[in-house]
């Protein structure tokens, strides 16, 4: 399966408007679909604007104390067998890490939530859709250029449900071991994921943090066997 995250990219309908309450009692409207999909694709462009190109960094630059909040975009793609060719679900949505940083490394923790989907898509169309990806992504210079990157790829048709908790995460000089779970509910499919995911601090001092997940063995969907799977999350020190 195809990274659709280059190295940066070597990677409609609205429902009726829902209410929650709020503490006070006062009803909120929940985000439509367009607000949660304008604020991913938006995440996306930042990350990708911001840190393309970061190298990692030198573990003798690593943050020794302290806390950090950062804040990104997560991805989650998923290859299915179908009855003549791979069959793909593509997801988009806002991510939030917290490092606590120690003299001998310290922890990190946070959610990816927020997402939209699109489900279903052939290869021949996930292709179309890395390639017209790769050609913005050729000729982008600003963050609104890599913003229209992401619509391109993440083009979807619904709001999902749900979020993936990353918990347990140990910082081991610049590089970080943690556990991914959670499910997301997308247009009738249930996904959870399930698993260990490693990721990496970029930048002068690790103002940046990327974490990965792609043993399909930790993705689970009613019992599909996957071709592929993956789950990335991109963020930037606030």
């Amino acid at each position: 399966m195809k990274r659709i995250v280059p190295a940066a990219i070597a990677a409609l309908s609205l429902t009726a408007c829902a209410l929650t309450s709020t503490t006070t009692g006062t009803p909120t409207p929940e985000p439509t679909f367009d607000e949660v999909y304008a604020a991913a694709v938006g995440a996306y462009g930042d990350a990708i604007f911001e840190n393309a190109g970061a190298s990692a960094t030198p573990v003798a630059n690593m943050p020794k104390s302290a806390s950090a909040t950062y804040s990104g975009y997560s991805s989650i793609i998923l290859s299915k067998a179908g009855p003549t060719s791979a069959l793909i679900d593509i997801l988009v949505g806002r991510s939030t890490l917290t490092a606590n940083f120690t003299s001998t490394g310290g922890t990190v923790a946070g959610t990816a939530s927020d997402f939209t989907y699109v489900n279903d898509l052939s290869q021949a169309e996930f292709d179309a859709r890395t390639t017209a990806a790769s050609a913005a992504y050729a000729t982008a210079t600003t963050r609104e250029d890599m913003v229209e990157v992401g619509r391109l790829l993440f083009d979807s048709e619904g709001k999902a449900n749900g979020s993936i908790d990353v918990t347990n995460g140990q910082i081991t000089g610049n590089t970080l071991t943690a556990d991914v779970a959670g499910t997301v509910e997308h247009g009738g499919y249930s996904t959870s994921i399930n698993g260990a995911a490693t990721g990496s601090f970029a930048g002068p001092t690790g103002g940046i943090i990327r974490i990965i997940e792609s043993d399909a063995s930790s993705f689970e969907q009613g019992g599909i066997g996957f071709l592929g799977a993956e789950f990335l999350m991109d963020t930037t020190r606030d």
